[in-house]
């Protein structure tokens, strides 16, 4: 049991690694094309909530002609698609759109998965990310449900099958989708309704979603809104949606062509049991990725805390917080100079030491990396080497494993290098403690812009360096040799030859002020390596968006090997009790109420009680409640179904629903249906046989009705 534990533990680990390693030289190849404000693979959170808002203006411009009386909503969508101004285009569009979500909320899943950020702080957000996508795919297959065509008339039936074979509905769900005539005036509105409430839910968990991330970014760079919008135009014009054939509940569902991102569990639905089959698949699935943020060891986080004597209440680390760990709140030593005080919650904290580094008077701390132990490290890095001649390299710790993996920090062997959670963590004070302990300049190693992993330390560092944010850079002397340098995990070697000149630079007489602060993003060598790899990467995101959107592969065709034969009714039974007996109910309730009684002890009256006890609990069993109803149904004289069905209701005292399908093969048949009323182990009251011969037709459905006021059963035509 232990070796298959540690061999899921190997390769769940090794799922991330390969997964991380690909993302990474992507993003890097991307980050050398575009830039790193423009990668797509920053903002793959943000592009859904901008095609949520496109979908919404779409859907708004087609709401205006579309209709929700049943017998008119097909002509309504056709005349949105032929007749209404842009109509094709804006339905085009809207569907396109949704299907760009649904590809990208499945890119930022793997994404954030392979990365591994999904655990302590950052759990909620993985579990409501986790219900925002279950709630995008109710959502894209209501959608299909609108138009009332051939695609409608499958999502429909399938969808009250498993809804009904859950037992979530009662079988009428299923007959309300059976025949145009059935459906209710008002189901189209509660499709729309659903169909409108599910992007308002939206709202809810995109706030649940990023409520506890500061600052959180909803939108992507509008350069970047344009490019998308602008292949989504493209795509709509190139492959414009038209309109399919009206549903003909006639005939048996089919689907012409099967849509990957939201209609993928079509070919399941089909064999016996498959709804108790799809949703225990869809539950385990829900399950697994809930339990995700849980199934890894959770890595140790240092909290930050505050040393209440050096704190000024400037708020600045409250500001500077990825996460919202820090509140502020009232002093509670009634300081005479300053009226606020931090607040850490230990629980938010993600502990990449941000707000140490924001902090100018040393009132904030890692617990574990305390200041004295900050200056402890950088002594002893720069003792290393020769007293200003040792360079001072400080890395966040994962370009420091990515640097360490190739073993490439030997390069620049007068480089010593300090190791923090998050470069985000240095500050003036930091910079001046390497000037104290003799360090000839300062080289910090971060992620992208974009890319770091706490979000925004190294982000907030570049602001402080340039000025632009507090504590400012400015009391730093001038002439220390100080630079910032971004670099991807796949970038180590471009990052040596970057601070290699930097440095080099340094020694030089002639280097100006201006040249000895520095912030670099280090453009990865190798261009037509990267820019092939972009080209491939983005060639097959395309290729993979075509093949679910477009959908030129999959479909589950009319099947014109068989007729189906449609049983559906309701029906009342008309006995209830207060009439006759039952005597084997009654032989059976006697004998279990005087199994411990010795009858022949019995008084003759006392025997007159215990059988009219026997007969009230007869009667009490069958109070208000409708007798079972037997089907038998026989093509060409051979009996092929046998079934019983009960009355509805906790009392069994409702309506019998009865839904039975027999697939026949094309050709003339007999086909003779009976029902009885069933009272004990007897048939009783039978009603009136139904008998008909004619040519059945492949792939069409006959459906079987049942009407009192039309003297018995009876094929329904629409």
């Amino acid at each position: 049991m232990t070796s298959q534990k540690n061999w899921l533990r190997k390769t769940y680990d090794s799922l991330h690694a390969t997964g991380h390693y690909l993302f990474n030289h992507i993003e890097a190849s991307v980050n050398r094309v575009f830039g790193e404000r423009f990668n797509l693979f920053y903002f793959l959170g943000t592009i859904p909530i901008f095609l949520l808002l496109l979908l919404i203006f779409t859907g708004l411009y087609m709401f205006v002609y579309y209709s929700m009386a049943v017998d008119t909503t097909y002509e309504s969508v056709k005349y949105i698609t032929e007749n209404a101004p842009l109509g094709q285009f804006f339905r085009s569009l809207h569907h396109y759109a949704a299907d760009a979500m649904m590809f990208f909320v499945i890119l930022h899943l793997l994404k954030v998965f392979v990365e591994g950020r999904y655990q302590n702080h950052r759990w909620l957000s993985w579990v409501s990310g986790i219900f925002l996508l279950t709630f995008v795919l109710t959502d894209g297959i209501t959608g299909y449900m609108m138009s009332l065509d051939s695609t409608s008339h499958f999502v429909l039936e399938k969808t009250s099958e498993y809804l009904v074979g859950l037992k979530i509905f009662g079988h009428t769900l299923t007959r309300t989708f059976a025949a145009q005539s059935l459906m209710g005036k008002w189901i189209m509105w509660i499709i729309l309704v659903i169909h409108f409430a599910i992007p308002l839910s939206f709202l809810f968990l995109i706030y649940i979603h990023v409520k506890r991330v500061s600052r959180a970014k909803i939108i992507p760079p509008k350069a970047m809104m344009i490019g998308i919008a602008a292949f989504l135009i493209s795509f709509a014009v190139i492959f414009p949606i038209g309109m399919k054939e009206a549903a003909d509940y006639g005939k048996i569902a089919f689907l012409d062509q099967i849509n990957w991102f939201y209609l993928f569990i079509a070919p399941f639905m089909n064999g016996e049991n498959w709804e108790l089959k799809v949703f225990l698949g869809f539950s385990l699935s829900f399950l697994i990725l809930l339990g995700v943020p849980w199934y890894r060891k959770r890595p140790v986080i240092d909290p930050a805390d505050l040393d209440l004597d050096h704190c000024t209440g400037c708020s600045m680390c409250a500001q500077d917080c990825p996460y919202e760990a820090i509140q502020m709140q009232p002093r509670t030593d009634n300081h005479p100079k300053y009226k606020r005080e931090s607040k850490v919650d230990p629980i938010l904290c993600s502990g990449c030491g941000t707000c140490v580094g924001s902090c100018d008077y040393g009132a904030m701390n890692l617990s574990q990396l305390r200041i004295p132990l900050v200056q402890e490290k950088i002594n002893e890095a720069c003792s290393k080497g020769k007293p200003k001649e040792t360079w001072l390299g400080i890395f966040c710790q994962s370009q420091f494993e990515a640097l360490k993996k190739k073993d490439l920090l030997k390069r620049l062997p007068s480089l010593q290098p300090v190791v923090y959670p998050c470069v985000g963590i240095v500050g003036p004070s930091l910079i001046e403690k390497a000037i104290h302990s003799d360090a000839k300049g300062v080289i910090i190693g971060s992620c992208p812009e974009n890319g770091c992993e706490y979000r925004e330390g190294n982000i907030w560092l570049g602001k402080r360096l340039l000025g632009q944010r507090k504590p400012h850079f400015r009391k730093v002397d001038r002439q220390f040799p100080l630079a910032l340098i971004r670099f991807n995990e796949s970038g180590g070697e471009d990052f040596i030859t970057t601070a290699r000149d930097f440095m080099d630079k340094h020694s030089s007489k002639s280097m100006g002020e201006q040249a000895k602060r520095a912030l670099s993003y280090v453009k990865q060598g190798k261009p037509f390596f990267h820019y092939s790899l972009s080209i491939i990467t983005l060639s097959i995101l395309l290729w993979l968006f075509y093949l679910g959107a477009v959908s030129p592969f999959g479909s589950i065709p009319l099947d014109t090997s068989k007729s189906l034969l449609r049983i559906d009714f309701s029906y009342e039974t008309s006995y209830k009790s207060g009439g006759e007996i039952d005597q084997k109910e009654f032989q059976k309730e006697f004998k279990r109420i005087t199994r411990f009684i010795k009858l022949d002890q019995l008084t003759h009256k006392q025997r007159e009680r215990l059988t009219k006890m026997a007969k009230d609990n007869v009667k009490r069993k069958f109070s208000h409640g409708n007798k079972p109803l037997e089907i038998e149904v026989y093509v060409d004289k051979e009996l092929k179904a046998k079934k019983s069905y009960q009355p509805s209701g906790i009392k069994r005292d409702g309506r019998i629903f009865v839904l039975h399908k027999e697939f026949i093969p094309p050709g003339k048949h007999k086909i003779v249906l009976k029902a009885y009323e069933i009272m004990g182990q007897k048939k009783a009251h039978p009603l009136k046989s139904f008998e008909i011969s004619r040519d059945f037709e492949g792939g069409r459905v006959y459906f079987i009705d049942y009407s009192k006021a039309k003297s018995g059963f009876y094929i329904r035509k629409k």
